[in-house]
């Protein structure tokens, strides 16, 4: 995986579709959230946003012109997607990971969500400053 593969560059621990803790009765304020062995982001990264601290990214893929995003602008698309994403993941993660969550969108047509351009952003200041 290409963004593990840049991550494990400046980051340390990173693991692929990582397995999150087992949960033992936690209840989340959202109907949503993940809480099945199916709850697996793609990415775990210690010390991407702050030292000691997990990362846990979830990718999607999309095109922003098929037909069942023909009403919405392109960035409602990203900004829905990343909503989406959140709503399984966010809570679980903060409450019993204590670590952050960052949805990764990107599309087929080239462009990113908000979230990940920002992510995609540190990520470059970092292994550009560890190469210097």
């Amino acid at each position: 995986d290409f963004l593990a593969e840049k991550l494990s560059e400046v980051c340390s621990d990173v693991q692929v579709e990582p397995q999150l803790q087992p949960l033992e009765g936690e209840l989340f304020s959202t109907r949503t959230v993940l809480t099945g062995e199916q709850a697996r982001p793609d990415i775990r990264a210690r010390g991407f946003y702050r030292r000691g601290q997990q990362a846990f990214f979830d990718i999607k893929m999309l095109n922003p012109n098929s037909d069942s995003y023909a009403a919405q602008t392109t960035k409602k698309v990203y900004e829905q997607a990343e909503r989406n994403k959140r709503a399984l993941y966010n809570e679980r993660i903060l409450e019993v990971e204590h670590g952050t969550f960052a949805p990764l969108i990107f599309s087929v047509t080239g462009g990113a969500g908000p979230e990940t351009q920002v992510f995609l952003k540190i990520l470059c200041d970092k292994i550009t400053r560890k190469n210097k």
